[in-house]
């Protein structure tokens, strides 16, 4: 009877731990993991708060909650304020090549050169500032 019970139970288990990965997998549940759905936004926005330049002031994604679109995101953004008290935000769109880069130091040039312009545009007035109203 005992070593039913424990059957059960570890059974019982494997399929609550199963069933969390597929959430995590498909975008079902977010814990900052950096694989699945979720996996390129959490990675970019844990990347910036790791850079001393940058302090994230506001992020978030976009994505279609249908069967043939589960499993990916179209767009997420980061609102980032530079050292330079400059409010920029960047973007990562569906299909880009920046969404397929999984390697920290391309995806912190990446990162980098999406931050130079967007504040070149500023400077040069081809682009409205940011403002975040939490400021």
């Amino acid at each position: 009877m005992k070593k039913k019970i424990q059957i059960g139970l570890s059974s019982f288990l494997v399929l609550v731990l199963a069933a969390q990965l597929i959430l995590m997998q498909l975008g079902l549940a977010n814990y900052g993991q950096e694989f699945g759905t979720y996996g390129q936004y959490n990675r970019v926005v844990r990347l910036v708060n790791e850079d001393s330049r940058y302090k994230i002031t506001n992020h978030g994604l976009n994505r279609d909650l249908d069967w043939k679109n589960l499993d990916h995101l179209n767009r997420f953004y980061v609102k980032i304020r530079t050292t330079n008290d400059e409010e920029i935000e960047i973007d990562f769109l569906e299909d880009s090549s920046e969404m397929k880069v999984s390697n920290e130091e391309e995806l912190k040039k990446i990162i980098d050169k999406k931050v130079s312009e967007q504040v070149a545009r500023y400077n040069s007035g081809q682009a409205p500032r940011v403002v975040d109203a939490a400021r």
